[in-house]
């Protein structure tokens, strides 16, 4: 029978990353001896997010077993909670979150606790360096997937240097050579998109020096256009023009470099910047069913609320017709 960790506590101290590669990432050195070869925490800045990445190494069989992870910073800042996917426990033995770099930087450097734990609240925290138990933590700040800046969704969302995923569709009112770009940092903040986007990396070792390639049949181009933004800024916008997007056009025969790795040469930005990505604006049934596909709470909720605002004002005026 496998053993499993249901808690632990890491320190993490590290110098603030750069914005740009290479060294926009790294993998840190724990500070506590028992966890340097036991756990690996890699750190990875895009703008104004840090991703931190949580992956078990020799745990002598044990599989982490545990729902939440807390990062609690060492600046005064209310601590961070993200319910943990119990799918990718398994597969990866790895935790993720995303957090505003603001949150867990002190001086010229990050310095946060990462504590693993099953409960949401944690009063058994206390600070392994002094035994001592910590004082009555302050109210926790619920990370939810929206939680960057406008600016900065707006800067990401149509730059083609640091995207690193390629999404195409099967079944669109584009070609399948017309495809919309993203980052994996980002999208993974949901559940389902995190699954997905590492078992293509598991499956496609290749992923790992150039883009991964995430195919799309059951949404239109425009309807996950509108998803996507969703998920970089929280807000819905039915109608969306190329601008806010980095959209491409593959091209046979030629490759450059960019962000890393190796891509197929793309045209970029070559549909009318002047034109919706439909002719219709994306009906809320149409976003409704992309947020149930995509286990999208958030997003689900929003639509519902229209198609039930919709519904009564459709009613009321059958009422007055009689």
């Amino acid at each position: 029978m496998t053993s499993s960790i249901p808690e632990f506590i890491l320190r993490v101290q590290y110098p603030i990353l750069s914005e740009n590669p290479p060294g926009d990432s790294t993998d840190i050195s724990l500070l506590e001896p028992c966890n340097k070869n036991r756990w690996q925490v890699t750190l990875t800045r895009v703008y104004d997010l840090l991703k931190i990445d949580v992956r078990g190494l020799e745990l002598n069989g044990m599989n982490i077993d545990s729902e939440y992870m807390h990062i609690i910073p060492m600046n005064g800042s209310k601590p961070i909670i993200a319910k943990v996917c119990p799918q990718t426990l398994r597969l990866y033995n790895t935790v993720s979150v995303l957090v505003r770099t603001e949150i867990v930087q002190k001086g010229d450097r990050y310095e946060f606790y990462i504590v693993q734990a099953k409960e949401k609240e944690i009063p058994w925290f206390f600070h392994a360096s002094d035994g001592i138990k910590s004082p009555p933590l302050p109210a926790y700040e619920e990370e939810r997937p929206s939680a960057i800046t406008n600016d900065t969704a707006s800067a990401l969302l149509c730059d083609i240097y640091s995207v690193d995923t390629q999404i195409v569709f099967g079944l669109s009112r584009t070609t399948d050579e017309t495809c919309i770009w993203a980052h994996r940092t980002i999208l993974s903040k949901y559940h389902t998109f995190d699954i997905l986007l590492k078992q293509l990396s598991f499956d496609n070792r290749s992923a790992l020096t150039g883009p991964i390639k995430l195919v799309v049949t059951k949404v239109s181009f425009a309807t996950f256009a509108t998803l996507l933004r969703f998920i970089y800024t929280g807000e819905i916008h039915r109608t969306s023009h190329p601008e806010y997007f980095a959209i491409s056009k593959f091209l046979k025969g030629n490759n450059y470099f960019v962000a890393g790795g190796i891509k197929d040469l793309h045209q970029w930005h070559f549909m009318d910047l002047h034109r919706p990505l439909s002719d219709e604006p994306v009906t809320w049934q149409e976003l409704l069913d992309a947020a149930n596909i995509y286990k999208m709470d958030a997003l689900r909720a929003q639509c519902e609320a229209a198609l039930k605002s919709i519904a009564k004002v459709s009613m009321a005026r059958s009422t007055d017709a009689t």
